[in-house]
């Protein structure tokens, strides 16, 4: 089913999108090779490992909603307090390299929420998992919200690392805090995994054989909710004066 997978942050009363992140495939496990500053990079590691949770409690609570009009929880979210004063920095052309680690055993995705995010215009971030086959980024400034709250796409494996590059004429411009690290424990990829656009999974019926809802379904989303570990779906909306706002 061709998509529009992206990620938006829903608050209580205004619904905020920034420009799209992009999230990059790579099948011969060479995804970092794309970035000039990360290709063949040797840097020392550091690693954060998330605590044991009771999943089997987890799951009964999702049955016990099943079938009602709840939204999806596909993780269990720890809520953490790490900033770049916990990573590891390197020297590198140009400027300077943090990095931080997570690993959650057994999670099939990880994905994280920041507060106090902020990028200087020259700074980006990443994200890549531990097999190399997932490149989420560059995150730039003009993707931050003004508050600084901002949800990282899911990426699959039960290890990742954030990269943050900061040009050396912008020290000390950045600041972030990871607010919360979601451990996925429920498949929300499936068979629709290294950009296999044009295909559907199991529990879905492709767009591509009902042509008259085309133009619909290019305005339907994948939707990561506030609190990191809940999806829903949603569709853009248009209002009869045609004044284009974003309504979703």
């Amino acid at each position: 089913m061709k998509r529009l997978l992206f990620v938006i942050g829903l608050c209580v009363l205004v619904l905020s999108a920034h420009g799209q992140v992009e999230k990059r495939y790579s099948i011969r496990k060479n995804a970092l090779d794309s970035i000039p500053f990360l290709k063949g990079l040797d840097f020392e590691q550091k690693y954060v490992e998330m605590p044991s949770f009771d999943l089997e409690k987890l799951k009964k609570e999702d049955r016990e909603v099943e079938g009602l009009d709840v939204p999806f929880r596909f993780g269990n979210g720890f809520d953490v307090s790490y900033s770049l004063k916990d990573g590891i920095w390197t020297n590198i052309d140009n400027g300077r390299l943090w990095s931080l680690s997570f690993y959650s055993e057994g999670a099939l995705s990880l994905n994280f929420v920041f507060e106090d995010f902020h990028l200087s215009d020259g700074s980006c971030l990443y994200i890549v998992n531990k097999d190399n086959t997932i490149l989420y980024g560059p995150v730039k400034k003009s993707a931050i919200p003004d508050n600084g709250y901002f949800l990282t796409d899911i990426i699959p494996g039960d290890c990742v690392t954030l990269f943050l590059f900061e040009p050396y004429e912008q020290r000390d411009e950045c600041s972030l805090c990871i607010k919360k690290v979601v451990h996925g424990y429920r498949g929300v990829f499936s068979s629709i995994q290294y950009d296999q656009t044009g295909t559907s999974d199991t529990c879905n019926n492709d767009v591509a054989c009902f042509p008259e809802y085309e133009k619909e379904s290019n305005a339907v989303a994948l939707v990561l909710l506030e609190n990191g570990d809940m999806l829903c779906s949603g569709s853009l909306l248009i209002t009869s004066d045609l004044s284009f706002k974003p309504f979703f």
